[in-house]
């Protein structure tokens, strides 16, 4: 998750003050020294463009923090691209929300940041910029030795990005596009139009639709009638919990619940959360979302305990149909930011 220090303004709504006070925090393990650590989730809302959550993490223990953006509320109807010409170092203050859908381009630098590869953030252009060169100089003095080649690329392009974030080379074009419309540029002379910045917003295609995680096809009646007749006919367990069913007493002792916008329509769904213990294995927190109104489902695992010594390589023989019930733990690597 990436790093937010941007600074939200208030704005006129009516809704703001009780919005922003949607704050809680719990305690949860550091994915890095196994300590407890504190996760905030606090409400807030960008001027001029929608509410969002942030969520940020920190442990005491080693130091460890990150933080993570959300979006509230319906799917946008249209996807956004923008383009910000950054043209003086005022304009390296800008605030981008950006969404994990959301590709980068700057030309200049002949540099672009895919969708999908970071989670939702919010940050100036500078920060963002600064960011992305702490993270390459993280591993230049590895490549001195092992690659020299490489090492004089990189570092003939780290001055030139950071000649960008300190506006010494300007100016520079910024390229944003979100087929899910939740990114934004800050505007500095909102309710104006911004001169340094075009917005163009366009239909998405079903490939994007599909990409966002939303189903391209319109539900009819019939449909919604034929999801509640079947509802509950779909479980989804973890070591022995079905996520599906309306706790227990028993249950909620173990899970945290957790209630959010549903990513699919909006409506507020609950985040089940609990840590699973894999024997001979780890601790691994699995979350699962489910929306009451829609159908939409996701599960996600993470690891809960710390970084093991060494790395592992399985080579698995499939001989017999009992090979095929063995259950596969699949973790993404934690990355440092």
């Amino acid at each position: 998750m990436a790093t937010s220090q941007a600074v939200i303004h208030n704005t006129e709504s009516k809704d703001y003050d009780a919005f922003t006070k949607l704050v809680s925090t719990a305690k949860s393990m550091c994915e890095v020294c196994g300590d407890e650590g504190c996760t905030s989730v606090m409400a807030t809302a960008v001027p001029f463009f929608k509410e969002i959550s942030l969520v940020s993490f920190s442990c005491e223990g080693c130091g460890n923090r990150n933080a993570e953006v959300s979006f509230c509320g319906e799917l946008p109807e249209c996807g956004v691209r923008m383009e910000c010409k950054v043209a003086e170092c005022a304009h390296l203050n800008r605030i981008v929300v950006k969404s994990e859908y959301a590709s980068i381009r700057i030309p200049e630098l002949d540099l672009e940041i895919p969708a999908r590869t970071q989670k939702g953030s919010m940050n100036s252009i500078e920060g963002m910029l600064s960011k992305m060169v702490a993270g390459l100089q993280e591993g230049q003095a590895t490549r001195k030795d092992s690659d020299p080649q490489s090492y004089a690329k990189i570092n003939d392009f780290i001055a030139l990005a950071q000649s960008f974030a300190t506006g010494a080379k300007l100016p520079f074009t910024l390229i944003l596009d979100d087929p899910s419309g939740n990114s934004c540029i800050q505007n500095p002379y909102a309710p104006a139009e911004d001169p340094f910045n075009s917005v163009c917003r366009y239909a998405r295609t079903r490939e994007q639709l599909l990409e966002i995680g939303y189903n391209p096809e319109p539900i009819t009646e019939k449909q919604e009638d034929d999801k509640s007749e079947d509802k509950g006919g779909e479980s989804i367990t973890a070591q022995g919990v079905d996520f599906s069913k309306p706790l227990t007493e028993k249950e909620s002792e173990e899970l945290a619940v957790i209630d959010i916008p549903c990513y699919a329509c909006g409506e507020m769904g609950k985040n089940k959360m609990c840590v699973c213990q894999v024997p001979h294995f780890n601790n691994l927190i699995t979350m699962c979302f489910e929306c009451d109104k829609c159908g939409y489902k996701s599960t996600e695992v993470k690891s809960g305990g710390g970084l093991a010594e060494k790395g592992k390589r399985f080579s698995l023989a499939v001989k017999t149909p009992n090979d095929l019930a063995r259950e596969l733990y699949k973790v993404l690597p934690l990355i440092h930011t």
